[in-house]
């Protein structure tokens, strides 16, 4: 049972660590041609893009372009201004969420950070809702003893 010595005429040993000739990689190929795939972009990344975008807007008769962020800062302070109760509270809690200082904000980082935190899921959550209840409010009872 001893090994004997390949000799160079002798067919190929098909074993562990060793595959057939025929399934080994060809010279000059990768073993992973399509590469590694892409990472696919997480909600953050995708919301930064989003609000990054500008969009041509109408303010006070002339067009101009702003970031969609900037759009909708503005239409939420149109419509605290026209008296819409929501979009008051809405814009004060948005305005509550950032201290004083705005050399801290400008970074990508910290406008990361401002929408992981619970208090901008909590206010993107409750807009709907409250859209919907200054629409359509609900009917007082009547003090009819029934």
């Amino acid at each position: 049972m001893s090994e004997q010595p390949r000799r160079p005429g002798d067919p190929y040993d098909v074993g562990y660590a060793k595959p057939p000739k025929k399934t080994r990689f060809k010279k000059g190929r990768s073993g992973n041609p399509n590469g590694r795939p892409r990472k696919k972009p997480d909600f953050y990344t995708e919301l930064t893009r989003v609000l990054r975008e500008t969009v041509t807007v109408t303010i006070e008769g002339q067009s101009e372009r702003v970031t969609v962020q900037q759009a909708l800062l503005l239409r939420l302070r149109d419509e605290a201004m026209r008296g819409e109760v929501w979009a008051g509270k809405l814009l004060q809690k948005v305005i509550d969420a950032f201290p004083e200082g705005p050399t801290e904000y400008d970074s990508i980082e910290h406008q990361v950070r401002f929408f992981r935190s619970r208090t901008m899921f909590a206010l993107l959550a409750e807009w709907p809702e409250r859209e919907k209840a200054d629409q359509n409010p609900e009917p007082t009872e009547t003090g009819n003893g029934a």
